[in-house]
């Protein structure tokens, strides 16, 4: 025993040298195995895979989420012909706490656009289309910001709109106009093509 070549001894199966010890197929010196192309994380952001309407969508959204934080409303006290004197400002968030949900539905747009700059098309793999997605999401926060533009608390008091919520509700139009406008043209155009022409 412990000869070579006879069975028991190192070179026995099962010893250092075979498969279930050291060698290379019982792992410390086997070569790596290279790992299948598609297979692993390969983000990688690149805007040239963002169409326009995606850049303005992402730009639009950042510039309401941040608008939010900002003088929505103001009010003025004791002004006369000459000058005000007291004045107060109010961001969004503070006079309406529901409006960090538009903050979740502008980050959720602007992550998803970082993921389709990050990683190709075929890697992305959601239950609802893209246009469709992007509808539903600006529609969403152009609803919200709406709201908050027509809902000024303390109206009866003076309040009225602060600088900030002029650019929250132009940035939500400009976010949900390139991606609405065409979807209801595409719908009107077919609506006609289906009516056909009147007898």
């Amino acid at each position: 025993p412990g000869a070579p070549g006879v069975p028991g001894g190192y070179n026995a199966p099962g010893d250092y040298n075979a498969s279930g010890g050291y060698g290379m197929q019982g792992g410390y010196g086997a070569p790596r195995q290279p790992r299948p192309a598609g297979t692993g994380p390969a983000f990688q952001l690149d805007p040239r895979r963002l169409t326009q309407v995606d850049r303005i969508v992402a730009g639009a959204s950042l510039i309401a989420m941040i608008s939010i934080w900002l003088p929505w409303y103001s009010v003025a006290w004791g002004s006369d012909a000459f000058e005000s004197q007291g004045s107060a400002s109010f961001s969004g968030t503070s006079l309406h706490g529901w409006l960090w949900l538009e903050f979740v539905v502008a980050l959720l747009l602007i992550g998803y656009v970082v993921l389709r700059a990050g990683f190709p098309e075929s890697r992305i793999s959601l239950p609802i289309a893209h246009a469709p997605l992007l509808i539903i999401g600006t529609g969403l926060q152009l609803l919200l910001i709406l709201i908050a533009f027509a809902d000024i608390p303390y109206g009866n008091l003076g309040m009225g709109w602060g600088w900030a919520a002029f650019i929250g509700l132009l940035a939500a139009l400009a976010a949900a106009a390139p991606v609405m406008l065409p979807a209801a043209r595409s719908y009107l155009e077919s609506r006609n093509a289906n009516a056909g022409p009147r007898s």
